[in-house]
């Protein structure tokens, strides 16, 4: 018996940029995984949700990127992170979010 692998949803923040897009190429060749939404400025992140996005990978610019975290993290989308900009504070931050939401799932 051969083991079908899962196919992992992927979102991409940024994807119309030109390292977001490089993402999306990448995605759609990988056979275990499948690209569900392309969210860009001035979209709306409901689409990660209403997609069915299981993961995000975010290359967007450091202004967005933390509420681009947020929104993940509240809806339960695992997120990668390529862009710039992240320093201590930054990342104690979200740590925060995941303890606090952690915490709610008790």
């Amino acid at each position: 018996m051969v083991a079908v692998a899962e196919v992992i949803k992927v979102g991409v923040l940024g994807g119309r940029g030109r390292v977001g897009s490089e993402v999306c190429r990448a995605v759609e060749a990988a056979d275990d995984t499948e690209l569900v939404a392309v969210v860009d400025v001035d979209d709306e992140l409901d689409a990660l949700v209403t997609s069915g996005a299981e993961v995000v990978v975010d290359f967007t610019h450091p202004d967005a990127v933390m509420d681009n975290l947020e929104f993940c993290i509240d809806h339960g989308i695992h997120a990668v992170v390529g862009t710039t900009g992240f320093d201590d504070d930054r990342l104690a931050t979200v740590r925060g979010w995941l303890e606090a939401r952690r915490r709610l799932a008790c």
